[in-house]
C-alpha cells in the first residue's frame, strides 16, 4: 500500500497515471507546510479521490477555527468524500490562479485590472477573489467551486506568488485536468517578475509550466508556418 509523504515534480505525468489506478482511499501523511503536498492534494481533488490521513492526530492537532488546508483535508477524510469536478471546458473562459487570502491591496488592484482587460477582450473570467463564494468555514466547498471553475476554463491564468498556499492546490487541480483536456493553455501574468529558485518545489513547478507553454507556442508557430506553404 502506497502512502504519499512527499511529491517529486519531475515525475508528475507518471504520478498522474499512478493516481488514476490507485484504489480509494489514497493514503497520505499530510503536511500542509509542504508545498509539494498541497500540489498533490489538488491533483487528488481533481481526480475525485477519497483520501485517508495516516497521520490523523497530527492533522487534527493543527486545526483551528479559521479555514486551512488541514481543516479541509480533515473534512474530506472524515466524510469519505470523492470530489466531483467538471471537465467540460468552455471557449474563451479563463480561471485566474492567484493569491487571495493574504493578497495585498496592490496585488488585488492589479488582478482586478487584469480581469477587466481580459473581459474587454471577450473572455469570461473567474477571479476567485471576487467570484468565488467564500461563505465556508471549512474550505472544502471553496476548493470545489474553484476546481469546477478551473475545469470549465480552457485557459488558466496564473499570477504567481511563491508564498500563496492556495496557488499550489489550484495548480495541482489545473495540472491534473490539463492532462484530461490537452488543449488547455496557461498564461503567466507576471512571468517577467518571477525569480526562480531551483531549490524550491513551487519555483521549479512554475518554471516547468512556463517552459511547457513556451514549447506549445513554438509548436503552434511552426504549424502555422508549415500551413502557409501548403499547396
Amino acid at each position: 500500500m502506497k502512502c504519499y509523504k512527499s511529491f517529486d515534480e519531475l515525475y508528475i505525468d507518471q504520478e498522474i497515471e499512478s493516481i488514476l489506478n490507485i484504489e480509494d482511499p489514497v493514503h497520505l501523511k499530510f503536511d500542509s507546510t509542504r508545498k509539494d503536498m498541497l500540489f498533490l492534494l489538488g491533483m487528488l481533488f481533481a481526480a475525485g479521490k477519497q483520501i485517508q490521513l495516516d497521520n490523523l492526530r497530527d492533522v487534527e492537532a493543527k486545526v483551528t477555527e479559521s479555514k486551512s488546508f488541514d481543516k479541509m483535508a480533515l473534512y474530506w477524510h472524515k466524510n469519505k468524500l470523492k470530489p466531483i469536478v467538471s471537465k467540460k471546458s468552455n471557449k474563451n473562459s479563463i480561471f485566474m490562479i492567484c493569491p487571495v487570502r493574504n493578497a495585498s491591496q496592490e496585488v488585488v488592484d492589479s488582478l482586478r485590472r487584469i480581469k477587466e482587460n481580459l473581459k474587454n477582450r471577450g473572455y469570461h473570467v473567474h477571479y476567485p477573489g471576487d467570484d468565488t463564494n467564500k461563505l465556508d468555514s471549512v474550505g472544502y466547498n471553496i476548493c470545489l467551486a474553484n476546481a469546477n471553475a478551473i475545469g470549465e476554463s480552457n485557459v488558466v491564468g496564473i499570477y504567481y506568488d511563491p508564498e500563496s498556499t492556495g496557488t499550489l492546490f489550484d495548480l495541482g487541480v489545473a495540472y491534473f485536468l490539463s492532462k484530461q483536456i490537452p488543449t488547455r493553455e496557461y498564461i503567466v501574468f507576471n512571468k517577467d517578475d518571477i525569480i526562480i529558485d531551483k531549490n524550491k518545489f513551487n519555483d521549479r513547478l512554475i518554471s516547468l509550466i512556463i517552459e511547457d507553454q513556451e514549447t506549445k507556442e513554438v509548436a503552434k508557430s511552426m504549424t502555422r508556418e508549415r500551413n502557409r506553404y501548403k499547396i
